[in-house]
């Protein structure tokens, strides 16, 4: 499937660490829902480890709302409403590994 380069990026949600992230990134993937993971703090060269950093995941608009339901997220006008950037409820537990 060959995708235009020029797809508007949205934000999908902020996981706690990076090990979240990729396991949500995988999930995705398994979907077939490119995705980009990209560290919220100093990256990596700062101090520590970037593994203890918030991430966040992008998605292409045209693929967010399928991303949601694949991560079981809240929709994102919910999120809005309430007026909070909390962190995702994904959990690998919730994860069905086929």
């Amino acid at each position: 499937m060959d995708r235009p380069r020029n797809r508007k990026q949205v934000r999908l949600t902020v996981l706690e660490n990076e090990p979240l992230a990729r396991m949500a990134e995988q999930r995705l993937y398994q979907e077939s829902i490119p995705c980009v993971v990209r560290s919220l703090g100093a990256g990596p060269g700062g101090w520590g480890a970037v593994t203890n950093l918030p991430h966040a995941i992008y998605v292409t608009a045209s693929d967010e709302m399928r991303a949601r339901q694949v991560l079981d997220l809240c929709p994102a006008e919910i999120e809005e409403r309430e007026g909070h950037q909390s962190y995702s409820r994904f959990h690998p537990s919730t994860m069905i590994i086929a």
